[in-house]
């Protein structure tokens, strides 16, 4: 049985089977006899998570440029789907062909989170790959690895070739093109390339060198082990930030992802310097997009992705130069096109009633802000530059503005932290409630609603807080009990928690040294994975690994650093100073802010490092300079009607996309229909959609030759022109066949009409129909809106219209689909599979295809 046959054998089985299957729109799929390197991009989290990723969406539309290179996507199973991929042998495979990874050139991980770490030997573990590095031959295929958690790899040393340090977009473009090179001059082994990759900045070849430890534990070298190779690697990063690559489409998933939505990214670093944050630091210089490089970017993806919101992504977006200038643009533009514009990165000091108004002309989005620490002292310890008063004056401009709650994140934990810190949340919370109960113009008929969402502070590498330890997980607990008793009886206050549990293990792993590889290894063998999350993460598990590997968590954890104890991460060089991180912490001890870096250079060191003067290009005017916007194609347009026109679409659903859910096919649709740019009616209200109705849902796993499709067009256009404008935008296995105005209502359905195929005699499955039809009552369990789980006797309901045989055998059933009682297939082929297996007989379900849909009368609908 081929691969992909085994795989649709078992998604039916999972749950959210468009994960595994592939086929979205904008995939790519290339023909593999003209392709020279492939490359399996590898995200080791759920689909859903790795989806929505930014640096994924970036990278594997740059590879897939070159008309030789095939990048295809690869995301952790759900291990509902692993225990039947393990079961069922099969491996971890490309989404796009459907391929064993372990057949590529390259497997990439992106690694976004320390709790991902056992993913990553699970996922090399399924690929039928040994999960040390130094057990892979020389035919399996080279492990890579980027990412934030790289700034410090050394506990996943043991299991990665080579590792990407900084920003991937040219540093991955060049390993690919030395390993095309060495492979067509015939030079290629994996040491060889090894060898030379490490020669290319920002390429860390952990191999190549040795790590040595002081009695106490501590690091005491890490040096190289052979001539050539860097003493330390320096971080790629790409110095004109507005000219950088940026895709034109993304692969637009059929589920729901966390992040489902068009994104552009605005600009790369902070300004800010929060001593906590690793992102702030590791991703400097601050380096900003044009408001006009944004708006065509925008456009794109907007156009060719049917998102209806798109987000301005960055670590802090209202700190872009000319963000007022960039909201006039895209407003401009998103609220004529329906589209809800998006900052998920809000400064407190920056929201203002002008941003509000901006975001708010299509649809309101919710507020979040992030105070960080409930008093002024702590603020100042972390550096957040926040006053009371802004924050104060940011509420209540949102409520002014008709909002009536907001989301608040802040830290558990943060260094020099006391109960009068703590207390302060739940104070601020207090006083921001009584802002809004004391305005006269509040909003009406919504109730106040403050949430506090409070994460545990993690010490990570290359920030000034690098240094502090960890508090215990007694005082953790202690300090959130502490919390939620402040808030007690204050209904209109929420407070949630990260998992303390999953933030110590982050904090080892974080901090963590080559030694922490057996842990990972051990962890992993003990049944670890999706450790970061909650309903998966196995504490005891991982204390297990821990013990069994004679490695204390809480030398990694709960202990402080010395300033002059070498870091395991030392070798690398993210571009800030170790003396600067040394002068932060000290300032942050002494309750100091230090400036923004649009304010003045607090001499981290990234200027000089990078060879160009932060900021240079604002000074210089050269980010204001203005590109005529490229001329987009004119779209058709008719006449305008003077009142809706009702369409009914008729198409196929087959292929790939059978394990699209009903919900999905919608979201499909919905974006289908915004790309094509057909003059569709939306809903009116406070959220206007593309108004849509499907007459009859077809059941997951069902194909359809005919299924019936509704919506409203306002301009005078031929159905012709619906067809073949909506076929050009609809994903593999979705295909309109015709459209027409609707004839029949939907409460005119009466019956449905199935195809369903059969491996097996023709025989067998004939005389197993029968006696199975024979039976006095054939009782199934339904689900009934009102009632819940019924028994149905389904026997008076089913006609059997025929029995064929070709190369399997059809059986044509007709089954009521009406208001009052309606049948999917999947009630008649489960109890009929059941009859079967009771019997001994041998037919399968190959396929279920849905033929016809027919009104009471027993007409086609129309």
């Amino acid at each position: 049985m081929e691969l992909k046959d085994k795989i649709q054998k078992q998604l039916l089985k999972v749950k959210s089977p468009s994960r595994y299957i592939g086929g979205e729109f904008n995939s790519v799929v290339k023909d593999k006899s003209k392709v020279d390197v492939r490359f399996a991009f590898c995200f080791p989290d759920a689909y859903d998570v790795g989806m929505s990723h930014i640096g994924m969406k970036i990278l594997y539309s740059l590879k897939n440029a070159r008309e030789n290179w095939w990048c295809e996507r690869v995301f952790a199973p759900w291990p509902d789907y692993e225990a039947l991929m393990r079961e069922n042998d099969i491996p971890l495979y490309g989404l796009e062909s459907l391929d064993p990874i372990k057949e590529f050139d390259f497997i990439g991980f992106t690694i976004q989170y320390e709790l991902c770490y056992t993913n990553i030997l699970n996922m090399l573990d399924l690929a039928g790959l040994p999960v040390p590095a130094a057990e892979r031959s020389e035919d399996d295929p080279i492990v890579i690895a980027g990412g934030p958690c790289v700034c410090n790899p050394e506990p996943l040393c043991d299991f990665i070739d080579l590792f990407v340090i900084g920003e991937g977009e040219e540093a991955n473009l060049e390993l690919m093109e030395l390993y095309e090179q060495m492979k067509k001059s015939g030079e290629y082994t994996k040491q060889s390339f090894l060898e030379r990759a490490a020669q290319i900045g920002g390429i860390y070849v952990p191999s190549f060198y040795d790590v040595s430890y002081k009695e106490d534990g501590r690091i005491e070298s890490v040096v190289p082990n052979r001539a050539g190779v860097p003493e330390k690697v320096t971080k790629r990063i790409i110095a004109d930030f507005d000219k950088v690559f940026y895709p034109e489409k993304f692969v637009i998933p059929f589920s729901e992802i966390v992040h489902d939505r068009s994104v552009v990214e605005v600009l790369r670093g902070c300004i800010r310097g929060c001593r906590f944050c690793q992102a702030g630091f590791i991703y400097r210089p601050f380096r900003e997009k044009r408001a006009d490089t944004i708006l065509k970017e925008a456009k794109c993806l907007c156009s060719s992705s049917g998102y209806e919101e798109l987000s301005l992504a960055s670590l802090s977006t209202s700190d872009h130069y000319d963000i007022e200038g960039v909201l006039s643009k895209m407003t401009g533009y998103t609220e004529g096109e329906r589209i809800n514009l998006a900052l998920p990165s809000m400064r407190i000091d920056r929201f203002n009633k002008e941003l509000m108004e901006q975001l708010s002309k299509v649809r309101k989005s919710g507020l979040t802000f992030a105070p960080e620490a409930g008093t002024a002292r702590l603020r100042d310890v972390i550096n957040k530059n926040l006053t009371e008063d802004e924050i104060m004056s940011a509420c209540c401009t949102a409520f002014e503005g008709g909002y009536a709650g907001v989301k608040l994140y802040f830290m558990l934990g943060l260094p020099t932290e006391t109960d009068e810190d703590i207390i302060g949340i739940a104070d601020l919370a207090k006083r921001i409630a009584d802002l809004y109960f004391n305005m006269k113009d509040r909003p009406r008929g919504q109730k106040l609603s403050i949430s506090i969402s409070c994460a545990t502070f993690v010490p990570k590498p290359f920030t000034p807080f690098q240094f502090e330890p960890q508090i215990s997980v007694d005082e953790i607990n202690r300090r959130q009990k502490l919390l939620l008793d402040c808030v007690k009886g204050k209904r209109y206050i929420n407070v949630s928690y990260h998992n303390y549990k999953i933030s110590v293990l982050e904090a080892a792993l974080a901090k963590g040294d080559r030694r922490q590889g057996a842990v990972i290894k051990r962890a992993w063998e003990l049944g670890c994975k999706f450790d970061g999350w909650d309903e998966l993460y196995n504490f005891d598990a991982w204390m297990q690994a821990f013990a069994d590997t004679n490695t204390d968590i809480e030398f990694y954890s709960h202990r402080g650093s010395a300033y002059d104890e070498q870091m395991p991460w030392e070798h690398l060089d993210y571009m800030v100073t170790k003396e600067f991180l040394i002068r932060e912490n000290k300032k942050a001890h002494e309750g100091i802010a230090t400036k923004n870096c649009r304010e003045g250079c607090s001499g981290c060191g990234v200027n000089k490092a990078a060879g160009k003067e932060c900021f240079a290009d604002e000074k210089s005017g050269a980010l204001t300079s203005s590109v005529p916007a490229q001329a987009t194609a004119e779209v058709p347009h008719g006449e305008p009607l003077a009142n809706k026109k009702p369409v009914r679409v008729f198409f196929e659903k087959k292929g790939r996309a059978v394990y699209i859910s009903h919900l999905d096919l919608l979201r499909a649709m919905q974006r289908a229909l915004k790309r094509s740019e057909l003059p569709v009616w939306y809903s009116e209200g406070f959220n206007p959609r593309i108004y849509l109705n499907f007459p009859l849902a077809l059941s997951l796993g069902v194909e359809g030759t005919r299924e019936p499709m509704d919506f409203y067009i306002v301009e005078d256009i031929s159905f012709e022109e619906i067809v073949s404008r909506l076929n050009g935008e609809l994903p593999e296995g979705l295909c309109a066949v015709g459209a027409a105005a609707p004839v029949h209502l939907n409460k005119e359905i009466g019956f449905a009409e199935y195809t369903l195929t059969y491996s097996g005699s023709m025989a067998d499955v004939k005389a197993a129909l029968d006696s199975f039809m024979a039976q006095e009552k054939i009782e199934v369990e339904k689900r009934s809106k009102k009632k819940g789980m019924i028994t149905v006797d389904i026997k008076p309901y089913v006609e059997i219209k025929g029995v064929s045989e070709g190369d399997s055998v059809y059986v044509d059933i007709r089954l009521p689909a009406g208001l009052e009682l309606n049948l999917n297939a999947a009630i008649f082929t489960d109890a009929f599979a059941a009859y079967c297996a009771e019997n001994n007989v041998k037919a399968e379900l190959i396929c279920a295809k849905r033929t016809n849909i027919l009104c009471a009368d027993g007409s086609a609908f129309e």
